[in-house]
């Protein structure tokens, strides 16, 4: 069981059962890259994304690791994964240089939409920036959480910060 996951060099993903009290490797290692972003969803299942823009996922607390596609463009690295339900998450990445876009899943990471190539989608089309580094959801009083409303901060075209709010109609 995983409760918390840490990430670190060379593809190394670290877990705790015991709330942080003692760690552990995972019995694999997602990818060859150095990690960047995870997100625990529950005992068992996790999503790492690293810096060459590859995204994974495991269901059996870090034993065995599958890669996923959520873009069809050739991302650079993955920013930030977050998931705000079982079924509603998003992936902050790059494509080329620092520009940062947002994929979206609401089937629980079996498809993705990209951002980039679907301005028509449940986030729109995401504003010019250079990276969009962090992802979160408001919560509602835990444990619901309200899958509609997302913000994501990140830095703008100049040297300013960009925050971003969204929030799409009820699905």
């Amino acid at each position: 069981k995983v409760v918390a996951s840490a990430l670190g060099a060379a593809a190394a993903v670290i877990k705790s059962t015991n709330r942080g009290a003692t760690w552990q490797a995972t019995t694999a290692n997602p990818g060859a890259a150095v990690n960047t972003a995870v997100d625990v969803i529950d005992a068992y299942r996790a999503w790492v994304g690293n810096a060459s823009g590859a995204l994974y996922y495991t269901k059996d607390g870090g034993e065995t690791w599958t890669a996923k596609t959520y873009t069809a463009q050739t991302a650079t690295a993955v920013k930030d994964i977050s998931f705000a339900s079982d079924e509603v998450g998003a992936v902050a990445f790059t494509i080329t240089g620092p520009v940062g876009y947002i994929a979206s899943t609401m089937n629980g990471g079996y498809s993705w939409v990209d951002s980039s190539l679907n301005t028509t989608s449940r986030l729109g089309n995401v504003p010019a920036n250079t990276t969009i580094n962090r992802i979160a959801w408001p919560t509602s009083g835990e444990p619901s959480v309200d899958v509609n409303t997302m913000a994501a901060c990140g830095l703008g075209v100049t040297t300013d910060g960009k925050l971003l709010f969204g929030t799409a109609n009820r699905f």
